[in-house]
């Protein structure tokens, strides 16, 4: 499975596993100089290329990365 992630309307990649998009994820975000809600909630995602996949928008993203241990305290675990 793959992993495209979209991050202000721009492709930004494609990985071998949800950890490495989401990394890739949040590495653009800490890049952007200037943020807005509606920019995460809308236009800031990941999707697998599995059938009938629907974006995972940020947020939810979000959650998932730390359910998973990939974040803690807002920052990336080794």
């Amino acid at each position: 499975m793959k992993w495209k992630v979209t991050f202000a309307m721009k492709e930004i990649g494609c990985f071998d596993t949800f950890k490495d998009a989401f990394v890739a994820l949040y590495c653009a975000i800490k890049k952007e100089s200037s943020l807005t809600y509606q920019l995460l909630e809308t236009a800031t995602w990941i999707i697998s290329d599995v059938p009938q996949a629907v974006p995972i928008y940020f947020y939810d993203a979000r959650d998932m990365a730390y359910n998973m241990g990939i974040l803690k305290d807002g920052k990336l675990v080794d």
